[in-house]
């Protein structure tokens, strides 16, 4: 099945079915490559291996261009309700997979994470943390609790390509997002309900990691490009905001990297503390699980938001 320029498919993606959108159409037997500016002659980016066959060029929904590629006719399919309710169906499979390799010993709440970490990710992901803690005022040396989130490399690159997609590419997310913070704690409770845990310490930390959201989002949960974007949200809805309605995964991960500096500031005692890591640790680990579930649309603004918002 050959698709249209600009068409929403879904396609495999590895064991997974994912949204996208066609850039480009390869037939096979023809010379060209259609895009959305008519002809082009086949290059280098077109694999030899996929010059006698139909495929499409590939823009995947939530995921940076990097991520396009040349898809075979075969990984295609129609976005209809059907197909959508299959990537439902296996995304459900794979995670369940997934919750299941998950290790039943805690590690301690105290250390660092031991993964290889990639460079590239981590020197992006330390320049987030240096910029949030800027604005937190937490970015001195400080005697006192040396307070440690592990954070996995897939949560890292999740915030250093938001981090990019703002202060960079000049991008805002598309608000309210389709999954809000809100949604996200539901899933987790839910979760924890599946694994038996007692429910009510856990109810207790999403309450506050919600409060915490709500009263800290305005202060240093927002880069300066998305102010403007924010005072317009409290004015269409007169200046009532509920924002784990409006906001994503996104702004949730700068809440929990900002933890460490909030707590080191609080009076809780260290077994306080190593209890409510050790929650935050859990619910990282659910979130590196599912985190592509949750990812959320940027778009460009226009240029009157540009100018003001760089003001």
């Amino acid at each position: 099945m050959i698709f249209k320029i600009g068409a929403k498919i879904l396609a495999y993606h590895g064991p997974l079915i994912y949204e996208g959108r066609v850039l480009k159409v390869h037939e096979k037997g023809k010379n060209f490559v259609e895009s959305g500016e008519g002809h082009e002659p086949i290059d280098e980016s077109l694999p030899k291996n996929l010059v006698d066959m139909d495929c499409c060029f590939l823009h995947y929904k939530g995921w940076k261009s990097k991520w396009d590629e040349w898809v075979t006719s075969d990984r295609m399919m129609e976005y209809n309700n059907e197909n959508w309710e299959l990537s439902k169906t296996l995304r459900a499979s794979y995670n369940q997979k997934m919750r299941n390799k998950v290790p039943t010993e805690k590690p301690k709440p105290v250390n660092p994470p031991t993964t290889n970490n990639d460079p590239k990710v981590d020197n992006g992901y330390n320049s987030v943390i240096k910029g949030i803690k800027r604005k937190l005022g937490d970015d001195k040396p400080k005697k006192g609790k040396d307070i440690v989130i592990p954070i996995s490399n897939e949560l890292k690159s999740l915030l250093v390509d938001d981090w990019e997609f703002i202060t960079k590419d000049h991008k805002v997310l598309s608000l309210p997002v389709k999954k809000p913070i809100k949604s996200i704690f539901e899933d987790y409770l839910e979760f924890e309900k599946c694994q038996k845990a007692d429910m009510v310490p856990i109810k207790e930390f999403i309450h506050g990691l919600k409060v915490y959201f709500d009263q800290t989002l305005k202060l240093f949960l927002l880069y300066k490009y998305e102010r403007l974007q924010y005072s317009y949200l409290l004015k269409e809805n007169n200046n009532v905001l509920e924002s784990c309605e409006v906001y994503g995964i996104e702004h949730l991960l700068r809440l929990i990297i900002t933890l460490p500096g909030l707590i080191s500031n609080t009076s809780m005692d260290l077994i306080s503390i190593n209890v409510l890591i050790e929650h935050c640790d859990n619910f990282l680990k659910f979130l590196s699980i599912s985190f592509t579930d949750y990812l959320n649309d940027y778009e460009n603004t226009s240029p009157a938001y540009d100018n003001l918002a760089r003001s």
